[in-house]
């Protein structure tokens, strides 16, 4: 008030009436409490401000951390079927070793089973029914209904996929999605690249596997049993698109069976033509 007090006087004097200085005070008076109320406004919006600069600054924080949580699970995502792709190309390969001993060891003992069967033909002075009593102790494994086939061939592992599991997802499903629709082209299933590579990157499979085993099973879609299935899968399974019906089958691979095809995986998938159905669909795949 004593500040105020000469401005007050200097305005009284400055009149040239009393009216003149009423107006000219309650002039001076809305002035000073639209600067007052202004003063209150701007520091309200520097309040805001800096409570927005702090938010922005907490969710820029946040982001940061989200990113970075981000990119070490995709890359432990890559690493892990990285870490897949390698285990089942080592296993295909052993298991390809593995038969491939087995033929061998099945034509050696096939050989030395017909020299011994007319060795003993040439040699036979046994009753009848004695043979025949022989013969009906003798166990053979063939009609066991668990019993598998040994190889008549030498089988090979299958090609590696070439799949680079260290790009990026849109770049992995472009790549793919291409090659695999160059394989279907003109069947049924054509133009659903895009949803076999997809599901691929998705849970982490060879993406030549199911695409191959479509031909296995149905020259790609031209003869299916159930709605959709593609593949060969019994038990009722149809389904009522495409691509329903193709993650279905690409994730019940990653499920079931692995990363890529193997010998063991063919005997569980076709246990009566097991050779036949690794050797079609691997060679299916290398096409791909």
């Amino acid at each position: 008030m004593q500040q105020e007090s000469p401005n007050i006087i200097a305005l009284f004097l400055g009149s040239q009436s009393l009216q003149d200085f009423i107006r000219n005070f309650v002039y001076l008076d809305h002035i000073q409490a639209h600067n007052a109320a202004e003063i209150e406004r701007l520091q309200n919006l520097k309040e805001d401000l800096e409570a927005t600069q702090a938010s922005l600054d907490a969710a820029r924080e946040e982001a940061a951390t989200e990113k970075e949580s981000a990119e070490t699970a995709l890359k432990a995502a890559q690493e892990a079927r990285e870490e897949r792709q390698r285990r089942a190309r080592e296993e295909a390969a052993r298991q390809a070793a593995e038969a491939a001993e087995l033929a061998a060891k099945a034509e050696a003992a096939r050989e030395a089973a017909e020299r011994e069967a007319a060795k003993q033909a040439e040699e036979a002075n046994a009753d009848k029914d004695g043979d025949e009593d022989s013969d009906e102790d003798t166990y053979d494994p063939t009609q066991d209904e668990n019993y598998i086939a040994p190889p008549t061939e030498t089988l090979e592992p299958p090609t590696a996929d070439g799949a680079d599991w260290s790009m990026g997802k849109d770049a992995f499903i472009a790549e793919w999605g291409a090659r695999i629709d160059a394989y279907l082209a003109g069947s049924p299933l054509s133009g659903y690249g895009t949803t076999f590579a997809q599901a691929a990157w998705n849970y982490g499979v060879d993406p030549r596997w199911s695409p191959a085993i479509s031909n296995t099973e149905s020259s790609k879609g031209a003869y299916c049993f159930e709605p959709y299935n593609a593949w060969g899968w019994g038990g009722g399974n149809g389904w009522t698109s495409w691509e329903q019906a193709i993650d279905a089958h690409v994730r019940g691979l990653a499920a079931g069976y692995g990363y890529t095809i193997t010998i063991a995986n063919a005997q569980k998938y076709c246990p009566p033509n097991w050779e036949k159905w690794y050797i079609n669909t691997s060679n299916q795949m290398a096409l791909i």
